[in-house]
């Protein structure tokens, strides 16, 4: 075997000892010292834990020999700190709430007395974490419920400083629709979400396109905006929703939300009427309703959650219209446009049905297992932009099955060793189609006369969608980490390992579009359909260690982090369609990358109270990858050209086939000049790789301040720098400056000329 094969193959054992794939991260930590009275370390204390939030209740430890501690894997809830010690007297703080994605500084001033005694302290919960460098804004149960959202995690992100959206919701008009987030430069694909630290992004879009997930199911919704660990792979928000797990008491509730049509404004316009507009995009019927239940099925042991979460959105789409039935449809917008009101407005209908159960079981007292299972069902029964026939060219969009699920496993083997490991899944069926009854077999008659057609003047669309598609993406996780935690330090390594298949396809009646100009035949863009594309996510692997090291008042973070990711494009065989016969071909492999990251950072504990701390942080993070290079290369995705028609015999079908005689205007069976076709048309277009091809990334700097001014209230001044590396282009090295036609263009707003230049 060569060094490599070694390498990889040693990787991989590693990987199956430990667990394996996604972001899992322990939830929360409590941590401290013990002293006696005169300021001298007590190593020996035993240090006990207990919540409701546990399914086993309590959990301690030993201080170590610097009589320092550390709990980690905490759920977020209200906590008991105990600290005892034969010779002195017991020590317990009380009401301490612990939110997620936060390590709290608990310490002990210990007297010498009876163990029996007790001196027990409520006490302010700590607002300022001063062991790690994350810059995290954690929104609990009782702010989710509070603040008027959308209901997503999108919407829910909208509150986080620093964080944006590609398209903002309003009113929950992004309700059923994605979008995607973006901060301190880093945008949708960095985004990594996790539940209960099991990651559940999918493959589209490099994994940017997230789960519809029902947040009736989080407890608390943490999203990180800055620093991070080993664990964490890219730069951007990376979220994790810290689900419920039901209790030892039978507990749910119910909730519902309406937004009248009446609540909202009407912006058609003088202006806007002029300018042809009779309808205006609005929110004609948003209501959704969600009901949740959870408890024991055996106390102590084994814990359900469950949840149920209905929405309906109609959103009535600018210049939709159900024409009159006795009028063709460019005959019957031209009527609903001149005579406002006097036609019903198409609508764009979207309805969801989203499950979830979760199960909690404490199988012993060191082995815990959780799973769950979320499945979206969506409906969007009218997908159209304005100008479209809603009952023939609108799209139908819906999710034979759109789950994320996970299974967990964790195990506290002694007071300072930690394992967990987890697999999680995000599978996606969406299929973007036509209307109940304009698919038709393909080379019918029907086929051919039912062709997309739209009017460049009147920008309508009718007869049919665009091409029809259909996304398969698949990704399957794997995780596992051990951490051997001492009060001074915090030791764990880990791996994370995920792959998948992203399979799509696409067609269209008549395998082309028909375009008009006033009415009058023009031209149609020829497809190369059907097309059946796919890539293949080979692995992504994530090899890391870190240590958190706590000397006095500073903590220090250090950590390397390796990872492999592999991509292809998946083979396919011949298509044959109405312009083109696409031969079949093998698999196509990318660059395997390789990357290393350090993380670094300083915390320090300013004043020693805990309420003070001062940071500083330097990491590098790889750019999230799944099957985007592959697809950028893939040579078999939906093409098109441009040719001109003539409409010989005025049925309204573009008659002809590939290589057919069609004359000066055309010829009766060859109305389109498929002589216009580039000579390459169909052809597979293979990109050229190159091998020394590198994984972009950033270097991610940050200085911040946090202090406690006040009980429950901290402030926070956080500067953050990011270098972007490695930036990727395409550039098609055939061409040079002999391979573009100048044009000169006329502006139609000042008549000025300047030139654009055309291919050749």
């Amino acid at each position: 075997m060569t060094l490599r094969q070694w390498t990889i193959a040693a990787l991989a054992a590693i990987t199956c000892v430990i667990g394996l794939s996604t972001t899992a991260r322990a939830q929360s930590s409590i941590t401290g010292s013990a002293k006696d009275t005169s300021g001298a370390i007590l190593p020996g204390v035993t240090v006990e834990v207990a919540s409701d939030a546990l399914i086993e209740k309590t959990r301690e430890v030993i201080t170590d020999d610097q009589g320092a501690y550390r709990i980690v894997d905490l759920r977020p809830g209200t906590y008991t700190v105990t600290f005892a010690l034969p010779g002195f007297q017991t020590y317990k703080r009380e009401g301490l709430e612990l939110p997620a994605n936060f390590t709290a500084t608990i310490n002990a001033v210990m007297s010498v007395g009876q163990f029996e005694e007790a001196l027990t302290v409520s006490g302010q919960s700590p607002v300022v974490d001063v062991n790690t460098n994350v810059k995290a804004q954690v929104l609990p149960r009782d702010v989710l419920d509070a603040v008027p959202t959308a209901r997503t995690i999108q919407s829910i992100g909208q509150l986080v400083v620093g964080v944006q959206l590609s398209s903002p919701d309003v009113g929950g008009s992004r309700a059923m629709q994605q979008t995607y987030f973006a901060v301190h430069g880093s945008g949708g694909a960095q985004t990594v979400v996790t539940v209960d630290g099991l990651m559940t992004n999918g493959l589209m879009g490099d994994g940017s396109v997230q789960a519809y997930h029902n947040e009736a199911m989080v407890q608390e919704a943490v999203y990180q905006t800055a620093g991070g660990t080993a664990e964490t792979m890219t730069g951007g928000v990376n979220m994790n929703l810290v689900p419920k797990e039901g209790g030892n008491r039978f507990s749910g509730g119910a909730k519902a939300s309406k937004s009248p049509s009446s609540w909202q404004g009407n912006n058609l316009t003088p202006r806007l009427i002029n300018l042809g507009i009779s309808g205006v995009d609005s929110i004609a019927n948003f209501y959704e309703w969600n009901a949740e239940e959870g408890g024991p099925l055996v106390k102590d042991t084994l814990w359900f959650f469950g949840a149920f979460r209905h929405a309906t959105y109609d959103k009535p789409i600018a210049n939709t219209f159900y024409t009159p039935a006795n009028m063709s449809f460019p005959a019957g917008f031209a009527y609903c446009t001149a005579n406002i009101g006097a036609c019903q407005q198409g609508v764009s209908d979207e309805k969801m049905d989203n499950p979830i159960v979760r199960l909690t079981w404490q199988a012993s007292p060191r082995n815990k297992f959780s799973a769950y299972m979320d499945r979206a069902l969506r409906l969007r029964g009218h997908a159209m932009g304005a100008g479209t026939d809603p009952l023939t060219a609108s799209v139908v969009w819906h999710t034979p099955t759109f789950a994320t699920g996970s299974f967990k496993w964790s195990s506290p083997i002694t007071s300072r060793l930690l394992v967990e490991a987890g697999t999680a899944f995000n599978r996606e069926r969406y299929d973007n189609v036509y209307q109940n009854g304009i698919a038709q077999t393909p080379g019918t008659p029907a086929w051919y006369a039912g062709a997309r057609n739209s009017d460049t003047a009147s920008g309508i669309t009718w007869g049919a969608a665009g091409a029809q598609l259909g996304n398969y993406p698949d990704r399957y996780s794997t995780t596992g980490a051990a951490s051997y935690v001492t009060g001074t330090h915090n030791v764990k390594v880990g791996a994370q390992f995920s792959k998948g298949t992203y399979k799509r396809w696409q067609d269209a009646n008549a395998d082309l579009y028909q375009t008009y100009n006033n009415g009058v035949p023009a031209t149609v863009t020829v497809l190369n359909s059907p097309v059946t594309p796919g890539e293949r996510l080979n692995g992504s692997l994530g090899l890391y260690a870190q240590d958190s090291w706590h000397v006095g008042k500073l903590t220090m973070n250090y950590g390397l982090r390796w990872d492999y990711l592999k991509q292809s494009v998946m083979g396919q065989p011949a298509q044959n369609g109405r312009f083109v016969s696409t031969p079949a071909y093998g698999d196509i492999t990318m660059p395997i990358w390789n990357d290393w990251s350090p993380r670094l950072s300083a915390v320090y504990d300013l004043f020693g109270n805990g309420k003070t701390a001062v940071r500083a942080g330097f990491n590098k993070f790889v750019t999230a990858g799944t099957t985007g290079a592959a697809a950028t290369v893939n040579p078999s995705g939906l093409t098109s050209a441009t040719i001109r028609w003539v409409d010989v015999n005025g049925d309204g079908i573009a008659q002809g086939e590939l290589g057919c005689n069609f004359g000066t205007n055309g010829n009766p069976g060859c109305e389109i000049n498929t002589a216009q076709l580039p000579a390459n048309f169909g052809q597979l277009q293979y990109s050229v790789i190159d091998p020394n091809l590198k994984r972009p990334y950033q270097y991610a700097t940050n200085i911040g301040i946090s202090h406690e001014v006040m009980n429950g209230l901290a402030i926070t001044a956080e500067w953050i720098h990011s270098d972007f590396k490695n930036m990727v282009t395409r550039a098609y090295t055939q061409r040079d400056a002999n391979s573009y036609t100048p044009v000169n263009v006329v502006s139609p707003l000042n008549g000025q000329v300047f030139t654009v230049y055309n291919v050749k």
